[in-house]
């Protein structure tokens, strides 16, 4: 009986347990930001130089252990994985659009936390502790300059303190900009900040909206998701006790995006929080891309677990900004990808026998891309495996919802070889066309950026695209601290919806931090493009012309949609015939369904010539004669000619 009653109270307990991690989980608080501000143009302040100081970097936070390599287990039981891809994917994609050099490490911090994002008109980099902006042409317009000049006329913590994790994402729907970093001014101790700045306008060398949030504990690993309701943040929250770090539970804020843009001093924060010692870790907020989501769809967060069986779990939130405290967190799903084995006990190899880098191979990597394609939703992540011989790879993931809940539509393991890829970043773009960028490194291959992909057509898990170098390194990074990363950054142009932007690090020479980024931008398919032109530009009055839409890229099938001014033609016809009764310039709009183009052309329409030559005339033979009475009207050249033996002396 003793025994029955200590195995029913173990069996409530995991009840409960199981329990408390799938029920609704309720908002813990909400707040206004502890500062806020407007500043001036970012392009007129007062430049601050990026440089070395003492601030703690997260190499010193020790929040990833160091590796250890004495008793490393090299023999792990690896899952059987038939989605491994051996081979090398062969379709050929575009030669890179841009391909530059990024921020280096100005301020000798590691890692440098690679991020960016693409905007209307340029390319925003945020590192550790750094920005830059480029236009779309990969030239420099303005930096790199510390993170601290936007935030330099603010009090305390926020104009004093940069101290990493930094986020960029471009508002593509607001056409807006949001950087965010950390901020712990009294490290170890608390309180703990994050700043939140929000552009004005779509230049990010305008002014800025700044907003400052106070944390009970320390937001490690923040990231970022825009919805259409919020600004989604999940966070690895941990506090200081007994002068060590320990993990409390992940927390989810929801920034008031409405009033973040509009400048409201009193933009809210909705913040929930996980039950300490329960599974949630290192979550990623669904961040949208193209459309956007249904006002009626709540925002997504994701994580995995390896373990048995390893699975991944998707949350969904409802904000209630009417009564925020009503808002609610819950299980939407469970996920269940073909199993894997996440440890890779040794790390990353480098040349010449340098230390072992960092796989960060315990979190899905940032970020969990979201589109609606209207008929489903889709979501694209990846993270670090091993796939034997301790060789990392990257599994990546296309979740899909068509209406049903989601499923896990297609899944791969990239590994074509025996260098190691890990630290990826995936995106989906307009047409669902998947690119990949990652690092690689391995004892013959020094760390370096590559680029995949695959088609939308093409066979489900396998990328198809030829493997291609960003940048090849030649230096390896001598700190034993084993850090990588944390994170790298594949955006998509929200205006063509089809050319990709990578940023990541790279080492060109040997040293202990010396490491570099790189920008590059390229796409998988042909920028969706139109020529309006016609068989004849020029035609007299009553003459019919064949008017020509010549068009390229993009994807299959077109819409052609033909108007004119003056008013009074319409087709939908890819080449339309049409008799027009005055000079008239015709407007083609071409669609794919993702994009829309548009060119015009004149034709111009002239009254059909009139001509005599005068009237008949009899003259004696070797006589000359003057025509005088010939007529010609809308001519544009005259030319007399004669049959018999006559002949023209002018």
């Amino acid at each position: 009986m003793k025994i029955f009653f200590i195995l029913s109270l173990f069996f409530l307990f995991f009840v409960f347990s199981v329990y408390s991690q799938e029920m609704v989980i309720h908002a813990l608080h909400v707040k206004k930001p502890l500062f806020f501000a407007r500043t001036k143009p970012l392009r007129e302040m007062k430049i601050i130089e990026p440089k070395a100081d003492n601030a703690p970097d997260h190499e010193s936070l020790g929040v990833i252990p160091n590796l250890s390599h004495e008793n490393a287990n090299t023999t792990i039981q690896i899952p059987d994985d038939r989605y491994i891809q051996r081979t090398m994917g062969s379709v050929k994609a575009g030669n890179l659009l841009v391909n530059v050099e990024g921020i280096g490490n100005l301020q000798n911090k590691l890692p440098p936390d690679t991020e960016g994002d693409i905007g209307s008109d340029f390319y925003l980099q945020m590192i550790n502790m750094s920005l830059a902006v480029f236009d779309k042409s990969g030239n420099l317009v303005f930096g790199p300059v510390s993170n601290l000049t936007i935030w330099q006329n603010a009090p305390g913590p926020w104009a004093g303190n940069s101290n990493g994790d930094p986020i960029v994402l471009y508002d593509e729907t607001a056409g807006r900009w949001l950087i965010s970093e950390l901020s712990f001014p009294n490290y170890p101790n608390g309180p703990y900040y994050e700043k939140i700045a929000v552009s004005e306008t779509s230049d990010p060398t305008g002014s800025w909206f700044l907003y400052g949030y106070e944390y009970e504990y320390f937001c490690d690993y923040p990231k970022i998701g825009i919805w259409h309701d919020g600004y989604y943040m999940t966070s690895n929250n941990n506090y200081y006790i007994n002068s060590q770090w320990d993990f409390h539970a992940v927390g989810v804020s929801v920034f008031e995006r409405d009033s973040m843009l509009a400048g409201s001093p009193d933009a809210r924060r909705i913040f929930f929080d996980f039950y300490p010692n329960t599974e949630p870790w290192s979550m990623l907020p669904a961040d949208f891309d193209g459309n956007p989501p249904s006002e009626a769809t709540p925002a997504f967060l994701a994580y995995y677990k390896e373990g048995s069986p390893d699975h991944i779990k998707i949350y969904k939130i409802h904000s209630d900004w009417e009564q925020p405290s009503a808002s609610t967190m819950m299980l939407e799903n469970t996920l269940f990808p073909e199993s894997f084995s996440g440890n890779l006990p040794l790390g990353i190899p480098q040349p010449q026998g340098a230390p072992y880098l960092s796989p960060m191979s315990n979190r899905l990597l940032y970020r969990l891309q979201y589109r609606n394609f209207g008929q489903y939703q889709t979501m694209v992540t990846n993270h670090t495996i091993n796939t034997g011989n301790n060789i990392a790879g990257i599994r990546w993931y296309e979740f899909r919802d068509n209406g049903t809940g989601w499923q896990i539509f297609q899944q791969g393991s990239w590994s074509p070889d025996d260098t190691c890829r890990w630290m990826g970043s995936v995106a989906m773009d307009g047409y669902g066309n998947i690119a990949l960028g990652y690092s690689v490194s391995g004892t013959e291959t020094y760390p370096s950026i590559r680029i995949t992909g695959r088609l939308k057509n093409d066979p489900p898990g396998v990328m198809t695209v030829e493997e291609k170098s960003v940048v090849a390194g030649s230096g390896v990074q001598l700190n034993s601290n084993h850090r990588w990363g944390d994170y790298s950054s594949m955006s998509v142009d929200p205006l063509n919806h089809t050319t990709f932007w990578y940023t990541q690090q790279y080492y060109q020479i040997t040293g202990n931090r010396c490491w570099q980024t790189r920008i590059a931008a390229f796409n998988l398919n042909e920028i969706l493009n139109l020529n309006a032109t016609a068989e004849n530009d020029t035609i007299c009055l009553g003459d019919s012309v064949r008017l020509l839409a010549l068009s390229t890229g993009g994807e299959e099938p077109y819409d052609f949609l033909w108007t004119s001014d003056p008013p009074g033609f319409i087709s939908s016809l890819q080449n339309p015939v049409f008799t027009p009764d005055t000079t008239t310039r015709f407007f083609c709009n071409l669609s794919d369904g993702v994009n829309m183009v548009a060119d015009t052309i004149i034709i111009h329409v002239f009254n059909q010539p009139e001509v005599f030559a005068g009237y008949d005339t009899l003259i004696h033979a070797g006589e000359s004669h003057q025509l005088t009475q010939a007529m010609a009207e809308n001519y544009a050249t005259v030319q007399w000619g004669t049959s018999g033996n006559g002949y023209f002396d002018d």
